[in-house]
């Protein structure tokens, strides 16, 4: 269905990706303007390339802050996890993408855009801060497990590189215990995973661990394929809710198919150690939850006092902040919502 306009959907007619075009004001008067980006996401990463390409470093400093060193390829996150494809295929040091480009891995803490001044946590723990001309805020929103009671302490999120490592590793671990398990009822519970969201990382990370566990059997002959349980939970009552109607069924159909369960129109009510409960009361037993649902906008848009809409920063038509008098700021992907024109949704990468 429609939706407002924002920077993850702004391509040319004709298909193609059109050109990041960030209204960043004038800055004040000296020889070299300073670009401060936040975030080294797709959207960061294409700005500053964008930028250094226009300007040279002469009359352009530019200074991305991300917390990683690296951009990650998150659609590919639930293929590490299954350990379809390595880790390092899906992470490119940033200071290779951006060699004129200088790079910082600090905690931005706050943005002040009335002095134009950028508060940043050093890697001392101390207090930094430093003034900027032009600032594009590009970080995307975060993981908050927190909406559901318990999903924090028996939760995986599978956000970073990071989170998809330590899952394929706690899932392997599974398997060799279950191996070795003699209590039948203990063993299914090793290998009985719940995924809770229903959209493309839901499916997709669904699939995988599937994937990964029936395929690992014939390593471990002890272990049947009764013993094995995937289940994903969806409140919606249709999977991949941006997808057309035929490819939510064929994903559906395909899924049953290889073996796993699809529970919709249904949302967790708390995690436990021992697994699910599902706001009809009913308790999923399992050894792993998976966590695909529960994002925020960044902690740094909440300290900004501009307009919101649901959590993103309201923008106009150019992506600049609503409501921001004087100040030379652009947003883009998640973290903002532009007003006024509408596209039809864009699936990412399609382009």
């Amino acid at each position: 269905m429609p939706h407002r306009r924002t920077a993850s959907a702004r391509y040319s007619r004709s298909g193609g990706a059109a050109p990041i075009t960030v209204a960043l004001g004038t800055g004040v008067s000296h020889d070299v303007d300073t670009h401060h980006l936040v975030g080294g996401g797709f959207a960061g990463v294409k700005c500053a390339q964008t930028l250094r390409k226009s300007r040279s470093s002469e009359v352009c400093d530019i200074v991305l802050f991300n917390r990683e060193n690296h951009l990650v390829f998150h659609p590919l996150l639930p293929e590490v996890a299954g350990g379809s494809i390595n880790a390092d295929a899906v992470a490119v040091p940033l200071r290779q993408l951006l060699p004129a480009v200088r790079c910082r891995t600090e905690t931005v803490t706050g943005i002040d855009l009335v002095s134009r001044t950028l508060r940043y946590e050093s890697h001392d723990g101390g207090a930094r801060q430093m003034g900027y001309d032009h600032v594009v805020i590009a970080c995307g929103v975060t993981v908050d497990l927190g909406r559901v009671p318990g999903m924090i302490d028996h939760g995986f999120p599978l956000k970073t590189v990071g989170d998809a490592v330590v899952l394929r590793s706690h899932l392997m671990q599974l398997l060799e215990k279950a191996e070795v398990c003699e209590n039948p009822e203990r063993r299914r519970q090793y290998l009985s995973v719940v995924v809770v969201g229903g959209g493309h990382s839901g499916v997709e990370t669904t699939g995988e661990i599937n994937d990964l566990l029936r395929g690992s059997r014939r390593f471990f002959p002890a272990i049947s394929a009764d013993d094995i349980s995937v289940t994903l939970v969806h409140r919606g009552r249709a999977l991949l809710p941006e997808a057309s109607p035929r490819l939510r069924e064929v994903a559906r159909l395909e899924m049953q198919a290889a073996g796993i369960e699809i529970s919709l129109g249904r949302s967790v009510d708390m995690v436990t150690v021992d697994g699910v409960r599902l706001d009809d009361g009913r308790l999923l037993r399992c050894g792993t939850v998976v966590c695909t649902v529960g994002t925020s906008p960044a902690a740094v848009i909440d300290d900004l006092g501009v307009a919101r809409d649901d959590g993103r920063i309201e923008t106009d038509p150019d992506m600049r902040v609503s409501g921001v008098e004087g100040a030379s700021t652009g947003t883009l992907l998640q973290c903002c919502h532009a007003v006024g024109e509408r596209l039809e949704q864009v699936l990412t990468a399609y382009h």
